[in-house]
Order: structure tokens, then C-alpha cells, then sequence
């Protein structure tokens, strides 16, 4: 949360989806807690639950969180994973950008903290869910669904290539959008870090991923506010 806030440019606002407010000692006030009310997605202990119960939890927190999002006078809106990284650089350039449809980062870090070790990754968008920012406009929400809907009446209401596809993962926004007639452009710079080797994400993978290796100098951790 630190790294979400560390930006440059102060023109935004964080909007944590949870089904309880978690216990964090970090305050700013650019963030919101929104407490939701959502079944666990499994009945198992552990970090690794199955994709389809990942993307449906995962899809319908980030609907209930867009559609309070939406009253807010945003231009964009970014999806980001709780263990991640991101450049202190992103809202700055957004801002100064509003026009436009939204980027994909096409390049990003992979950052092992068991090895302290960072490499840059290429097809960032297709690995890591910190990757895509969108004008808030281009995602759909039926007038229909009520406000802080139930599960059932989000699975009853969206349709589920949609839930699952494009709000449950990132793979498969870039193509989305572009189909649409909204194609993405590249984030000139890399935005964001995927972080692995902390025993709590869902792919522990640092070794399957085939990065150029960067030395983790102060300057990144100063720009993506990483540090132990």
C-alpha cells in the first residue's frame, strides 16, 4: 500500500475491496475501505484455491469496486494486486494523458524477495494482474445490478465470460478492449513489480519466467518504494 501511494502526483484514490477492513498500521487519505460480503472463495487453508473460485471471488470484488469507483470523477481505473509494486510515475502520466483509451505494460520487474533479486520482464501484461490501467468508461455495468450486490445476484446479472475473462484475470484485456474497438497503447516505461518468493502469492514462479537481470539499484527502489 505504501508503493500505491508513493506517487508523484496526488490526483487519485485507492480503493481496497475486502470483505473485512484489515488490521494495518499504514494510513493516507487517499484510500477507502469497502467492505463487501462475499462467501469465502474456498473452504481451504491455504494460498493456492483453483482459478475458477480465483477469478470468481477476484471478478466480483473488483465489479463491486468499480461500480464504486464509478461515482467518483475518475478519468481511469487500475486493477492491482496486494503484494505488488508500482511506479511512483503512473498517475502523473495518466493525468497528463486522460484522453486516452488505457495502457498495458508490455514491460515490468519480476522481483524474488527470497533472492532479493530483480530482472525485467517482457509481456508483463500476461503474467502479472498489476498491469493494465483503463478508462473508466469502457467498463460495463448493467443498470439492472443493484448496489453492493450479493454473489448470486452479480452471477445472475453479468455474464460470465465477462466476470471470469475480464475482470477475474488480466490476460485477455489487451485483445478485449482492442476488439472493441479500444486497443490499449504500451506504457512507455515499466510500471509496475510483480512480486514472488514471499510464500503468500498464488505463483510462486520466479524460476519459470525468463526476465533480463537488473541490478536493484536505489533509484527503482525509491520509484516503486520496494523495500524489506
Amino acid at each position: 500500500m505504501k508503493s500505491v501511494c508513493n506517487q508523484i502526483d496526488d490526483r487519485f484514490r485507492v480503493l481496497v475491496v475486502c470483505n473485512e477492513k484489515p488490521a494495518v498500521t499504514f494510513q493516507h487519505s487517499n484510500i477507502e475501505y469497502l467492505e463487501v460480503e462475499l462467501p469465502p472463495p474456498s473452504s481451504l487453508q491455504t494460498a493456492s484455491i483453483g482459478m475458477p473460485a480465483l477469478r470468481i471471488d477476484r471478478g466480483c470484488k473488483y465489479l463491486l469496486g468499480l461500480q464504486h469507483a464509478k461515482s467518483y470523477p475518475c478519468s481511469h481505473i487500475m486493477f492491482f494486486d496486494a503484494d505488488d509494486y508500482i511506479s511512483n510515475r503512473l498517475v502523473g502520466f495518466v493525468a497528463n494523458n486522460s484522453q486516452e483509451n488505457g495502457w498495458f505494460f508490455n514491460q515490468g520487474y519480476l522481483y524474488d524477495r527470497q533472492k532479493d533479486s530483480l530482472g525485467l520482464l517482457k509481456e508483463f501484461y500476461l503474467y502479472c494482474g498489476t498491469s493494465h490501467i483503463i478508462r473508466s468508461d469502457l467498463y460495463q455495468i448493467p443498470e439492472t445490478l443493484p448496489n453492493k450486490p450479493s454473489q448470486k445476484e452479480i452471477l445472475t446479472e453479468i455474464d460470465e465470460y465477462y466476470l471470469l475473462y475480464i475482470l477475474g484475470s488480466h490476460r485477455w484485456l489487451k485483445k478485449h478492449f482492442a476488439e472493441q474497438g479500444n486497443d490499449l497503447n504500451p506504457l512507455p516505461f515499466p510500471g509496475a513489480i510483480y512480486h514472488v518468493g514471499h510464500g503468500e502469492n498464488l505463483y510462486a514462479r520466479s524460476g519459470m519466467l525468463e526476465t533480463q537481470p537488473c541490478e536493484l539499484n536505489e533509484t527503482i527502489r525509491q520509484e516503486f518504494y520496494l523495500f524489506k
